[in-house]
């Protein structure tokens, strides 16, 4: 079946989920600043064959808040309490805070008094990130919901996990919302598990359907990995190009 346009391939989705955190958490980042993250964060991932592509990347998943600007003058009654202390966390010369930000900082900080301590400050400002892009996009947020319900920051999401494991969550349900903090950086080894399983599980499709077409294998300046066919009765392989 022809991939619709906007589809990311299977191989890319490891490198399009660490680049959706990062740009939740660091939405003013330059396509280097991207590029950087994904040889530190994600080394064995399979990266866009471009700057091109990457930067479609780019275009897609950075937050687009049409909210404003929050400011104290203009907050929302008991709002700036919970915000203010937070602000740092966006840096002096960094991305502004915007209102939809605050009004979720200000929710969850609310009702997760633990997410205002000092430790967990990056935690709160990345998740209300994560709420506030869904709001944007007029997406649901029940995942993210029942993600923190579980108050996956006292365990590095050891709860939250082994209910996901339990309940067999499908992978593409699991809320990618940080890679900086403990929690979220569990969270998404189970997201890439999942993953990982449906495409070992399309490499064996493949292997059995003689007529199904060999993915491409694509020439790049940077370390990509594409899964080849050995013959009718191998199994499939990923194998790493390095032009």
């Amino acid at each position: 079946m022809p991939r619709k346009p906007g589809d990311v391939e299977l191989r890319h989705r490891p490198a399009y989920a660490e680049v959706r955190a990062f740009l939740q958490h660091s939405p003013d980042a330059s396509r280097d600043d991207v590029w950087r993250h994904l040889r530190e964060s994600a080394p064995m991932a399979a990266i866009p064959d471009t700057d091109r592509a990457l930067d479609v990347w780019i275009r897609r998943l950075r937050p687009a808040d049409r909210s404003g600007v929050w400011s104290s003058a203009t907050a929302r009654p008991g709002e700036a309490e919970v915000v203010l202390p937070v602000l740092r966390q966006y840096g002096l010369g960094g991305s502004r805070m915007t209102n939809e930000e605050a009004r979720w900082v200000a929710v969850l900080g609310r009702a997760f008094p633990e997410l205002r301590d000092p430790v967990h400050e990056a935690e709160l400002v990345a998740l209300a990130r994560a709420y506030a892009q869904r709001v944007q996009e007029d997406k649901d947020y029940h995942d993210l919901d029942m993600m923190v319900s579980f108050r996956p920051w006292r365990d590095a999401a050891e709860a939250y996990i082994a209910e996901l494991r339990k309940s067999a969550t499908p992978w593409t349900r699991i809320p990618i919302w940080s890679t900086g903090s403990p929690a979220g950086k569990a969270i998404m080894g189970v997201w890439q598990e999942g993953l990982k399983r449906e495409i070992a599980d399309w490499e064996a499709a493949v292997e059995r359907d003689p007529r199904a077409p060999a993915t491409r294998r694509r020439t790049t300046s940077r370390t990509t990995y594409a899964p080849v066919r050995k013959g009718p009765l191998g199994s499939a392989s990923v194998r790493e190009t390095t032009v």
